[in-house]
């Protein structure tokens, strides 16, 4: 009740002024005050609850955040990620840099490693396939996102209120900011550096001297008595340079230099000392190309046994082959991080072309077999499928995927929560007669967040389902899967409030 009845006694005295103000400006400061009702407008819009460029800049930091995408690999963060189930282990390293300060455009450089081994084998004999490569991408932030904003509505009203009190103390104190004013403020400090001994031995001269500069800047007051002379000069050159944009002639006659005061220094410093939003919401585009050198071997192990001995004869054996693999993807992305929840979501397409040794439908290590009746040496899987002829390994099959991924943290400590992984596999294009059948995905399972000031450090998953099923295939529990997944940023973004608020104090 208390502070109902000051906010009360605030916003009467506040429109009091405000209305006093309104009716006794001048042209140029009619129309200094309608701009700023202009732009109070847009924080009436939902979600919009601090200025725009302190929201550009506290978005900009969200690219850190780290969230599993559909992808094994990481496709969207600066971090270290690993995904393995029984077929295979995924392993890559990115990280976004960000070549223009002042537009939402990022640039990710990474690598990648892929083998049917565990990590500590990619390069082992055991293995008989593997690949290395690197991938570049580009990241662009759609639209202008947005904040969360909990308060009561008298306090949001209270912060309406005095942002406009704010942005409008160059007309209220008029004493202040003018010209004279720059004149005492380059005045003191001259008389500051031209000192011997401390200011705090000088405080009651400096305060006589400059009595008019200290009435209309009365922060100045304590640090002199204090002796903090750095602290002194800080604020000096930080009046100083609010004052100079106001008193300039030039902002005075451009109508679009006012709205550009009110918006960049007015309400954004005002809105940058008292940030109450509360996390984020954001929509961006990811664009991907991966490029590698998938390596195929061949060992007895690889080989059937009734034709090992003419197959070797043939120098297949120990003898590498190297197929060119190459990616394209492109995703659209949304991130939310509210009070309750840590909610992503993707959907995108890729573009694929490299060997059919390559195929998602390949089950375990294909050994080489001679095809009945002929004189062909053919590769089958596991479950004993034909998959091509071994001459046809360094021909290319093309296929095309849509996916969607989803993620939702849903505790009170957003670190545990669900996601669910879906795509749709099919082909565009094949040299030669390969195995292939269009194939879906369907993953689900818990993921674990493990948080640090409030933002995710590491990321764990668990996921089980179907992987690469065929539509044909009649028993889809041959396909039944799980794997587990883990991220790790390298950058992570941390709004540390209590820090903000001591800075304040």
């Amino acid at each position: 009740m208390k502070n109902s009845f000051f906010t009360v006694v605030f916003l009467m005295t506040s429109n009091a002024l405000l209305s006093q103000v309104t009716e006794t400006t001048k042209p140029f400061e009619q129309e200094y005050t309608e701009k700023i009702e202009e732009e109070l407008k847009k924080y009436e819009k939902s979600k919009i609850v601090i200025q725009e460029k302190l929201l550009d800049e506290n978005l900009s930091k969200a690219f850190g955040y780290v969230i599993l995408s559909n992808s094994d690999l990481s496709s969207n963060m600066s971090a270290f990620s690993y995904s393995q189930n029984k077929e295979k282990t995924n392993v890559s390293i990115n990280g976004n840099f960000k070549p223009w300060k002042k537009r939402d455009f990022y640039i990710r450089f990474g690598a990648t490693a892929t083998g049917t081994k565990n990590i500590f084998e990619f390069y082992g004999d055991g293995s008989w396939s593997n690949n290395v490569g690197a991938n570049i991408g580009a990241l662009f932030k759609l639209g202008n996102g947005g904040a969360y904003f909990y308060p009561k509505d008298e306090d949001f009203k209270y912060l309406k209120t005095k942002r406009k009190l704010n942005a409008l103390e160059p007309i209220r104190n008029s004493r202040k900011y003018s010209k004279q004013t720059l004149d005492d403020i380059d005045s003191l400090i001259y008389a500051l550096e031209e000192l011997s001994g401390g200011i705090d031995k000088n405080h009651l001269k400096i305060k006589k001297d400059h009595q008019k500069l200290l009435e209309a800047i009365p922060k100045l007051e304590e640090p002199l008595k204090q002796g903090e002379i750095e602290k002194v000069f800080d604020i000096l050159i930080e009046e100083k340079k609010k004052i100079e944009v106001f008193v300039n002639k030039e902002m005075m006659e451009n109508r679009d230099s006012i709205t550009d005061y009110i918006k960049k220094t007015a309400f954004y410093n005002f809105d940058k000392a008292n940030d109450k939003s509360v996390g984020y919401y954001l929509w961006w585009l990811d664009a991907n190309v991966n490029v590698s050198n998938s390596n195929y071997s061949f060992t007895k192990d690889n080989v059937d046994e009734s034709i090992f001995q003419e197959f070797s004869e043939n120098d297949n054996i120990e003898e590498e082959y190297n197929v060119l693999k190459a990616s394209f993807s492109l995703s659209l992305n949304y991130t939310s991080n509210s009070r309750s929840k840590v909610l992503f979501a993707q959907g995108g397409f890729s573009v694929i072309r490299g060997s059919y040794l390559e195929s998602s439908l390949i089950n375990g290590t294909p050994k080489v077999f001679e095809r009945e009746n002929e004189d062909i040496f053919v590769l089958r899987d596991e479950k004993n499928q034909e998959l091509g002829r071994f001459d046809d390994i360094e021909k290319n099959l093309d296929t095309g995927q849509l996916y969607a991924y989803g993620a939702i943290f849903f505790t009170k400590a957003k670190n545990l929560g669900l996601n669910l992984s879906l795509r749709h596999e099919y082909l565009l294009n094949k040299e030669a007669d390969f195995y292939y059948r269009n194939n879906f995905t369907a993953l689900f399972g818990p993921v674990f967040r493990k948080v640090k000031d409030g933002e995710t450090s590491l990321t764990f998953g668990i996921d089980v389902g179907w992987a690469n099923a065929p539509y044909s295939d009649k028993k889809i529990s041959n396909d039944f899967t799980a794997r587990i997944r883990l991220g790790i940023p390298f950058n992570i973004y941390s709004k540390n409030k209590e820090n903000k608020e001591s800075k304040k104090e």
